[in-house]
C-alpha cells in the first residue's frame, strides 16, 4: 500500500499543477512567465514533502518527430527542476522525466487536444 504522506503529496502537487499553468514557449523549454506563480506554489509543496522523491515529467504532443519530442520533454522536466530548486524546493528529492509523446493525455487530433498533450506531471514515491 501507498503511505499516506506520499498521497498526501501526490494530492498536494495535483491540485496545484491543476489550477495553475506551467506553459513554454513553442519548441522551447523556456518557461513562460506565467507559470511562475504555480512553480513557486509547487515549491513550497514541495518543501512539505520531506523524504519523497518527486518526478517532474515532461510531455509532449505528436508534432515533429520522436526522438525530438523526446529531448524537448527532458529539456523542459529540467527547466521546471532548476525553477523549483531556485525557488527553495531541495534538489535532491527532484527527478527529471521524459516522455517525449509516448504517454498522450488526449488524441493528438486537435490543437486543442494537443495542448492537453503539452505538459509537466509530478510523480511522487518515497525514496
Amino acid at each position: 500500500p501507498v503511505p499516506p504522506e506520499v498521497t498526501a503529496c501526490q494530492v498536494s502537487l495535483t491540485k496545484i499543477t491543476n489550477a495553475g499553468h506551467i506553459n513554454f514557449a513553442t519548441n522551447n523549454a523556456t518557461l513562460d512567465a506565467d507559470s511562475f506563480e504555480t512553480l513557486d506554489r509547487l515549491a513550497v509543496a514541495a518543501k512539505t514533502c520531506p523524504g519523497m522523491r518527486i518526478a517532474i515529467e515532461g510531455h509532449t504532443d505528436a508534432e515533429g518527430s520522436a526522438e525530438y519530442n523526446q529531448r524537448l520533454s527532458v529539456r523542459r522536466a529540467r527547466a521546471v527542476v532548476a525553477y523549483l530548486v531556485k525557488a527553495g524546493a531541495d534538489r535532491k528529492q527532484l527527478e527529471a522525466v521524459g516522455y517525449g509523446l509516448s504517454r498522450p493525455a488526449a488524441p493528438n487530433d486537435t490543437e486543442e487536444n494537443m495542448a492537453k498533450n503539452r505538459r509537466i506531471e509530478f510523480s511522487v514515491r518515497q525514496q
